[in-house]
């Protein structure tokens, strides 16, 4: 095979599927990645008298089978791009599709109420995470909040109760492998890719680039207040100011974990960074030549666009999808006003 040439990868248990293989069976594969959802693998290959899915089968049926997808374009193909669970199986007209989540599925399967004690966010999160045989990455540069005297889980599960706290501290989550990461909404890091048109990956058709006027610089509400209720019944207050132009949004009626102004406006804080509206968000759908895997939250520099849409974005989406002998890429991008 070309060195150039698309190249695909999946491993269900022990058994490989590699779409280099000269007796390879894989039809399409595909991988979705998107922040505060669950990932997804999709393999399809031809089983036309069932003995593909009959080997999978054992005392528990395929509810024990775990998948590893790669996509790249030589033998050297690093790491994983998804790991998950298996979910679901189709066949239809001789093709066996298997379907795979990441591991957060495990921290969905159970509704619970309990406390939690003298933890921070941070903690909070880390203990949901190990709790579900997660590790945990914390965001960088991320100052965390107060240690709270009780938090209530009722009646949510672990994964709700997650995204529900890192919701109100202006975090967004996702699985990937074995690692649950809290990452800040809307912070760009280094570049770990540079796409220039034409050189770099293909546009197809159906892609979009688009700007919005934001309400103000930061493409944030212009002001986020808080409200709760201090010993006595007094009501306290904290603000989160952005710009002069844009949306106030009032909030009230929501628990705060302590009495204090200095939570109130943390969360105040949070919820302007999570109610972001970005100024420009395009959807790109290539065929990729570079030899660089784009990963969900990854910062990329986008390049032969003009002088108004070239620039640093934040990765919002990830699809791969490959199908003979050929792969798309497709991601969702944005960023604040430049």
């Amino acid at each position: 095979m070309d060195a150039l040439s698309a190249h695909c990868v999946v491993e269900i248990g022990s058994r490989r599927f590699d779409s280099w293989a000269s007796n390879s069976v894989i039809t399409e594969a595909s991988v979705e990645l998107t922040a505060d959802k669950s990932g997804q693998g999709t393999l399809s290959v031809f089983d036309h008298d069932f003995k593909l899915i009959d080997s999978f089968l054992n005392a528990t049926g395929l509810a024990q089978l775990e998948a590893r997808f790669w996509f790249g374009f030589s033998n050297e193909l690093g790491d994983s791009l998804f790991v998950g669970r298996f979910v679901r199986h189709e066949w239809s007209e001789g093709i066996s599709t298997f379907r795979f989540h990441d591991f957060s599925s495990k921290m969905k399967r159970e509704k619970k109420s309990r406390f939690h004690n003298k933890k921070t966010v941070l903690q909070i999160l880390k203990k949901l995470a190990e709790d579900n045989e997660l590790k945990f990455v914390a965001p960088d540069n991320w100052v965390d909040s107060d240690v709270y005297d009780s938090l209530v889980q009722k009646g949510k599960s672990d994964w709700e109760f997650a995204l529900k706290i890192a919701e109100q501290a202006g975090l967004k989550l996702y699985v990937q492998g074995d690692t649950l990461f809290a990452k800040q909404s809307g912070v760009t890091g280094d570049s770990t890719a540079n796409l220039n048109f034409r050189e770099d990956f293909t546009l197809l058709k159906g892609f979009s680039l688009s700007y919005k006027l934001p309400e103000n610089k930061k493409g944030r509400p212009s002001k986020v207040e808080v409200r709760g209720r201090a010993k006595g019944g007094k009501r306290l207050t904290g603000s989160n100011q952005t710009g002069e132009r844009g949306v106030s949004e009032l909030i009230i009626n929501e628990d705060l974990p302590k009495q204090t102004i200095n939570v109130a406006k943390r969360r105040a804080g949070g919820k302007t960074n999570r109610r972001r509206e970005y100024a420009f968000d395009h959807q790109l759908q290539t065929l990729p030549s570079f030899r660089k895997k784009i990963d969900l939250n990854d910062t990329v520099t986008l390049g032969n666009f003009g002088e108004f849409y070239s620039g640093k974005y934040i990765v919002t989406e990830v699809r791969y999808n490959f199908a003979a002998g050929k792969m798309v890429c497709e991601f969702n991008v944005g960023c604040d006003i430049k």
